[in-house]
């Protein structure tokens, strides 16, 4: 799905970058899941940060949110490891929900992202497989 919004802050260490009004979430088959913020290195670069885990190991802190273990970061196609979470809350509701997430590789720099909807309901987009 893909949501639009504001994306208000979109750190790496403690560099904050510009980062889009747009963010996706995908679901696999597999249970991984991935948080996509797009930001803009510069006026030529997009950098892709996808933010994955297994939506089976998700926590559900209230009926309309959840908190997802992250362990692994996707940044342009580079596989990262390490540890982290991302909080989200339902994009259905008719209010604005946030979208937060943060990630410790095992070695290297944090990774922050903070998103907010505009409260409309997202787009959704299936992509057949196999």
């Amino acid at each position: 799905m893909s949501l639009k919004g504001n994306c208000a802050v979109s750190r790496i260490s403690q560099t904050q970058t510009s980062c889009r009004d747009r963010i996706i979430h995908t679901s696999y088959d597999t249970s991984r899941i991935g948080f996509y913020f797009l930001s803009d290195r510069d006026r030529q670069d997009l950098l892709i940060v996808a933010y994955s885990g297994l939506a089976i190991a998700s926590q559900k802190p209230s009926s309309d949110a959840r908190i997802q273990p992250i362990d692994m970061l996707i940044v342009s196609g580079e596989i990262i490891k390490g540890s982290g979470e991302c909080y989200f809350e339902n994009p259905y509701g008719g209010n604005k929900a946030r979208i937060e997430c943060d990630f410790q590789p095992d070695k290297g720099i944090r990774y922050s992202n903070y998103f907010m909807t505009d409260g409309q309901k997202p787009d959704i987009v299936e992509i057949p497989t196999g």
